[in-house]
């Protein structure tokens, strides 16, 4: 067992964030529920992030969690990579 197993023991998970007409999407290793009443659940992103200043705008994100098994050609469709 690797010490990141422990301490980053989470899966990758998709943010999606939305202002106005402006959309993203990010990749976040930190994450964790926070709270189950009121429903509330915390991630952590870079201060320089776009995604980070659209949901500071919004006060709104979409965590998307991905199964292991999701393929690298759904990845690339979300991040428009050829």
């Amino acid at each position: 067992m690797r010490i990141s197993d422990i301490a980053n023991s989470r899966q990758i998970i998709l943010v999606t964030s939305r202002w106005q007409d402006k959309d993203d999407i990010i990749t976040l290793a930190w994450h964790t529920p926070l709270s189950f009443e009121p429903m509330m659940y915390g991630i952590c992103a870079e201060k320089r992030r776009y995604s980070l200043e659209l949901i500071r705008k919004s006060k709104v994100f979409v965590v998307n969690f991905v199964s292991k098994d999701f393929k690298l050609e759904g990845l690339k469709k979300c991040f428009k990579i050829k």
